[in-house]
């Protein structure tokens, strides 16, 4: 049981690790793209 439960642990930190991941994969272009329109 205990086995399942760190399996689980480790899901869970992998998933939200995943959608933090995403959200940058989103964010990033937006950002860099704004940086330029800054600077010119």
């Amino acid at each position: 049981m205990k086995l399942m439960k760190s399996l689980h642990h480790y899901i869970n930190l992998f998933e939200k690790t995943l959608k933090e991941i995403e959200r940058n994969i989103v964010f990033l272009p937006i950002y860099s793209v704004g940086q330029r329109r800054d600077g010119t």
